[in-house]
């Protein structure tokens, strides 16, 4: 029989949650990001280390409001955030919504409750998101190197990551990514178990 339950419009209430959960998603992020100053070629993996914990809090705010544009607006929020804090032109922000309005819709025809939607809407998300990172790198080069180092970043650490991305480092933070993004939902469900049981997500 074909699920007719009408999903609810965000509220007030809604955005507070939102906000604090969604600064939160991108403060772990940020961490993540900081794996460059340990080691270059790190920054490709930025996403896959953020996977579980980011996996966990993007679990926790469907079962928390399960309602129309609620993953759109958590991404919309990290991609206004990401910037205002100056993260090298539109790039990361438009590749940040689209993937967000993309994933927004695959969770919503399952009601944001069928968890293997929900899943695939994270691995979206996180994909969408490295793919706003890496795209100055690789198309616009030149003037990523000169944004970086203006803003006090090492040129030779940055060319160690940049060679690095150019190459192998593409593929193998993508695979990586989709990989963690999709064990970090499954490690969000088996935490919040008691969550999903009582709002009804499988």
């Amino acid at each position: 029989m074909k699920d007719t339950t009408i999903i609810e419009k965000l509220k007030g209430r809604d955005f507070i949650i939102i906000g604090i959960f969604g600064l939160l998603f991108m403060i772990v992020e940020v961490i993540a990001a900081f794996g460059v100053l340990i080691a270059p070629a790190a920054f490709a993996f930025t996403f896959a280390i953020a996977a579980i914990p980011c996996g966990i809090i993007f679990m926790y705010i469907i079962a928390k409001v399960p309602k129309r544009w609620v993953i759109a607006s958590v991404i919309a929020l990290c991609s206004i955030l990401y910037f205002l804090v100056g993260t090298y032109g539109i790039w990361t922000p438009l590749f940040g919504v689209t993937g967000g309005l993309i994933a927004d819709f695959i969770a919503r025809t399952g009601q944001y409750k069928k968890f293997s939607k929900n899943t695939v809407a994270f691995i979206v998300v996180l994909t969408f998101q490295w793919l706003g990172f890496m795209y100055p790198i690789i198309l616009t080069t030149e003037q990523y190197i000169q944004t970086a180092v203006a803003g006090g970043q090492n040129e030779a650490t940055l060319m160690i990551m940049i060679n690095y991305i150019k190459g192998f480092g593409f593929t193998a933070g993508l695979i990586t990514t989709v990989v963690m993004a999709l064990v970090g939902a499954y490690i969000g469900r088996t935490v919040l178990k008691k969550h999903f049981q009582k709002a009804g997500i499988v």
